[in-house]
């Protein structure tokens, strides 16, 4: 995989992962980093303690700056650095924060300061993947009053009509299909290694359903996933939910609770003593591996897991929820996945897995 940065957003819904989790006091949780949202938005739960775990390095250097971040700044200079509020202070919190980085985190930040002047959060390859979506694929079929027109949606009946009658045009159609190919999307928007595994041979049939379900089955008013991917900002009445301003000061108490690991998940997991973890977010992380490895890695988490332990995790283009070597040891529960599913504000994905594990 690529040691740069893939994602300086998490593009997982936090308030269906947490709705399935239900993360109490008691919770040790291992949760993969991605860019570290709901990692961080989990602490709101104030669990006992939240392993974040990605294998590349360079994923947890920008939860280490948001950590830094939270610790150091106050709530208008923390949203000042990560580049949600305008500022020409980036450098100047930087170096209040850089302190607070371990050698290796702060080396690479040092070295790449033209990223913390854009603002991390708009650094990674996807989101420069989606800033060439909004800025020269929709101006082709859709004005600025258009996306504003669509945005400002307050019913699924009204956005069911405002597609069919004006959004789903012919220039839509092509150029929604064309960028979101898979050659397109290996080159510019997400690691080749997500591909490997795919079977599904026309990947922009499949964004171009899906995209259709997020927009007119899923409320437009307060997905503010879609808010960014058509504007490249948030409405400040309408962040993600780990920088709302009250779960801000709630992760900034439970800050210490978070451990950040580098590793692959079998490799970390190995190492662990059993039932150790009750908790298990694990973002799309199977759409790396094999039918026979995403076994191996169920059976280690079965290892490490309590009795009654939640797993949660993404299908994208690659179907991984099924494990006839388990038996019903880990079973799904088909009435959670499907109802949260029908929530998901990220509408590109294909599948919502919620799994629990009974070891007696």
């Amino acid at each position: 995989m690529e040691e740069r940065i893939l994602y300086s957003q998490c593009w997982e819904d936090p308030l269906i992962l947490n709705e399935a989790l239900q993360v109490n006091t008691e919770d040790i949780v291992l949760s993969i980093s991605s860019a570290g949202d709901n990692s961080l938005y989990l602490l709101t739960k104030n669990p006992k303690k939240i392993i974040s775990i990605d294998s590349n390095p360079i994923q947890n250097f920008i939860l280490e700056f948001k950590v830094a971040g939270i610790k150091t700044l106050d709530y208008k200079e923390f949203l000042e650095l990560i580049g949600i509020l305008e500022s020409n202070k980036k450098e100047e919190l930087y170096n209040k924060i850089r302190i607070k980085l371990n050698p290796k985190c702060r080396e690479y930040w040092d070295e790449n300061q033209t990223l913390v002047k854009q603002g991390i959060i708009h650094t990674g390859k996807f989101e420069s993947y989606l800033s060439k979506f909004r800025n020269y694929i929709i101006p082709l079929s859709h004005s600025k009053k258009d996306i504003k027109e669509l945005l400002s949606l307050n019913s699924l009946d009204e956005q069911k009509s405002f597609y069919n009658d004006k959004w789903n045009n012919f220039m839509w159609r092509i150029t929604f299909k064309i960028f979101f190919s898979k050659t397109i999307m290996k080159i510019f928007g997400r690691d080749k290694n997500f591909f490997e595994h795919n079977k599904n041979k026309n990947i922009s049939e499949h964004y171009y359903k899906r995209t259709f379900d997020g927009l007119t089955k899923i409320p437009i008013n307060n997905n503010y996933f879609l808010h960014y991917i058509l504007l490249k900002q948030y409405d400040i009445d309408n962040l993600p939910e780990y920088l709302k301003e009250k779960n801000f000061h709630l992760i900034k108490q439970n800050i210490n609770k978070l451990k950040i690991i580098t590793s692959d998940i079998n490799t970390y997991l190995k190492k662990q003593e059993d039932n150790s973890f009750s908790k298990f977010n694990l973002s799309d992380v199977f759409e790396l591996f094999s039918q026979e490895d995403y076994e191996k890695i169920l059976k280690e988490i079965l290892k490490k897991s309590k009795d009654n332990a939640i797993i949660c995790y993404w299908n994208n283009l690659v179907c991984r929820n099924k494990h006839p070597s388990i038996n019903n040891k880990i079973k799904r529960n088909f009435e959670i996945s499907k109802k949260l599913f029908s929530k998901d504000r990220v509408f590109f994905y294909n599948d919502f897995i919620v799994e629990k594990i009974k070891k007696l």
